[in-house]
């Protein structure tokens, strides 16, 4: 196990499963609309003060040290900072459980991390070695991501956290309303049905409308393969879509619009451990340097440009 093919068999059957649900998948399916998993508990909506308790009445009034508010760090910087993700995890089971569809994903996002570690820490970390002895100048590159890997997932060494476990935690995050999470599952199984009434463009392009009305970076940051080769060019109107290069805009983007894409961000050490590609300071570098044609460059930036701006309108002019 850790092979590079043995992964892309994994992830050719997951996506086989997220296919297999997605298929009969109304539009707009959300919490109130689709039950999935025995376990599900509806979402808790938030209530008015009680009675009697009166609303604060001086807003402008500088507040004390002792009350002034904890800040409470964004799930996404406290995923990018955790050096436990088992720990990680546990923090978001009770918002999962009551309907939170963020802290969902983001429990699948870490499981997504861990799940080759957890199944085979001795070859995972093999895998490392082999990684770095095969690399080209790069070896100290490689054995950083796997190492920020094994760390940040060791307790869950041996769990059953894999494709299956990861599939169904997408699909919750999705029926309760995270839209980052529906455009994830939706662009993985529509390569597998290109002909299907299920993946139109019409489809997709709503998806995309949702998203940039949303100005979501997670939510922008999952149109990326949605965009991306898989699509139909032209098929998203005046965004891009059908390339790699439509691809890059996208995750540039969500970068712009506040994703984490530094040396340590998620895409570039995946890009490493699972595919790689390794030697890059950033996502922007990886693409420009590593996965685009020069051909390409001078109109990145354009589309990024086009994206950013149009994320946090409501509708997008087709």
């Amino acid at each position: 196990m850790g092979t590079k093919q043995s992964m892309l068999l994994v992830a050719i059957a997951t996506a086989a499963l997220l296919a297999a649900w997605l298929y009969g998948l109304p539009p707009h399916a959300g919490a109130q609309h689709a039950r999935f998993g025995k376990d599900e508990t509806a979402p808790v909506a938030v209530t008015a003060l009680p009675p009697g308790v009166p609303a604060p009445a001086h807003r402008n009034r500088t507040p004390s040290r002792t009350s002034l508010p904890t800040r409470i760090e964004p799930l996404s910087d406290q995923f990018a900072h955790s050096r436990d993700l088992y720990g990680f995890v546990s923090s978001l089971h009770g918002s999962s459980q009551l309907g939170n569809g963020e802290a969902t994903r983001w429990i699948a996002q870490a499981y997504s991390e861990c799940w080759t570690y957890a199944l085979d820490p001795a070859g995972f970390n093999s895998s490392a070695q082999a990684f770095a002895k095969d690399s080209e100048g790069d070896a100290a590159g490689v054995v950083a991501a796997f190492d920020r890997i094994s760390s940040r997932c060791r307790r869950f060494a041996g769990d059953r956290i894999g494709p299956e476990a990861i599939l169904d935690l997408k699909i919750k995050a999705a029926a309760q309303g995270d839209l980052a999470s529906e455009i994830e599952v939706f662009a993985q199984a529509a390569p597998m049905h290109p002909d299907s009434p299920s993946f139109t463009d019409e489809r997709r392009s709503l998806l995309m409308q949702r998203a940039l009305a949303s100005g979501d970076p997670a939510a922008i940051a999952a149109l990326a393969s949605l965009m991306g080769p898989s699509a139909r060019p032209g098929s998203a109107g005046a965004m891009p879509a059908g390339s790699v290069r439509s691809e890059a805009a996208w995750n540039l983007a969500a970068c712009q619009l506040g994703i984490d894409c530094g040396p340590t961000s998620n895409r570039v050490v995946y890009a490493c451990t699972f595919g790689g590609i390794c030697g890059f300071n950033s996502v922007r570098d990886l693409y420009v340097r590593g996965l685009l044609a020069p051909s390409d460059i001078p109109y990145l930036d354009k589309e990024i440009a086009l994206i950013v701006n149009g994320a946090g309108q409501h509708g997008v002019e087709q």
